[in-house]
């Protein structure tokens, strides 16, 4: 049985005045996220909740300066719950994440984004609902924005931990029709694959995976990459024993159950196995992926 106590403490989440406070946002997206992990004792309380969780969601979108709390929220959304407890928000939603976007044209609010749309490719293994939403919005919408957003912006991410959302949501993207009958497209997207899957330093390729899960430190800045404000660079968590969370993603793992690099090779390999012969089509990309994943 759900105890009274949390029930109320739930309830009180949501009083708008307390979500104004941006020293208070971390907090509350943090409680919000234990609830979500939770979500089979406190289904009933989350669902009716839905509506008002969206309405603080777009609150804290609505303001430049805390908008990556915003898309944290979401990512926990998205990352804990079950579809169905937000598929009728989930249209109006991404409406408003493309609104900011075009209302705040910078890369930070794209990777957010993107980010978010990875992550939820990964986790709902449909390849056919995110390009649905986006052709209900507008038609065309779905190859606009990603040709347009989404490929460009995982050329810009720094983080390691956001280049495993990315790699994990661009292979799901390869499974989309949309993606794999036009033969540029899917080019494109193999390409943005392999650059998440292994990095230039030196003239030398080093597998992504392998700084990802062995923490080595490895400095992956280059010339002309976008630094906001310090959100893209972050600190060796494992190699700390105290962090605190001092940046609005936060060091929260959003693909927790890939921690190695043998388990990160084989999901990718076996996820990609069924559409080998497809991604063979691509020519020498196919074959550099197909090389960096034995």
């Amino acid at each position: 049985l759900l105890k009274p106590s949390y029930a109320d403490l739930f309830g009180q989440l949501f009083a708008p005045e307390i979500w104004q406070s941006q020293g208070k946002l971390p907090g509350l997206v943090r409680l919000l996220r234990a609830y979500f992990a939770k979500h089979v004792p406190f289904g009933g309380v989350l669902h009716q909740s839905m509506p008002l969780i969206f309405e603080r969601f777009q609150q804290v979108l609505g303001h430049r300066k805390v908008a990556g709390y915003a898309m944290t929220l979401l990512n926990s959304i998205i990352r804990l719950l079950p579809f169905e407890f937000y598929r009728s928000h989930f249209q109006a939603v991404i409406s408003l994440c493309l609104a900011k976007i075009e209302a705040r044209p910078g890369p930070e609010m794209q990777k957010d984004v993107v980010i978010a749309l990875s992550l939820f490719m990964h986790v709902h293994r449909d390849a056919t609902v995110l390009p649905a939403t986006l052709e209900q919005i507008q038609p065309g919408l779905f190859e606009k924005f990603l040709e347009q957003v989404w490929l460009p912006s995982t050329s810009r991410l720094l983080t390691l931990q956001r280049r495993k959302v990315c790699i994990f949501g661009m292979v799901r993207i390869l499974y989309c029709a949309e993606v794999q009958r036009k033969p540029e497209l899917l080019q494109a997207c193999c390409r943005s694959l392999l650059t998440l899957l292994r990095i230039r330093q030196g003239g030398l390729s080093v597998l992504m995976f392998e700084e990802l899960f062995h923490g080595r430190g490895l400095p992956i800045f280059r010339n002309n990459d976008d630094l906001s404000g310090g959100e893209e660079y972050e600190v060796s968590y494992n190699r700390l024993n105290h962090a605190e969370q001092s940046a609005a993603a936060g060091p929260w793992d959003l693909i927790p159950e890939i921690q190695d690099v043998p388990a990160a090779k084989a999901a990718v390999r076996d996820a990609l196995a069924p559409l080998r012969t497809v991604i063979m089509t691509t020519g020498a990309i196919g074959e550099a992926l197909d090389e960096v994943l034995r």
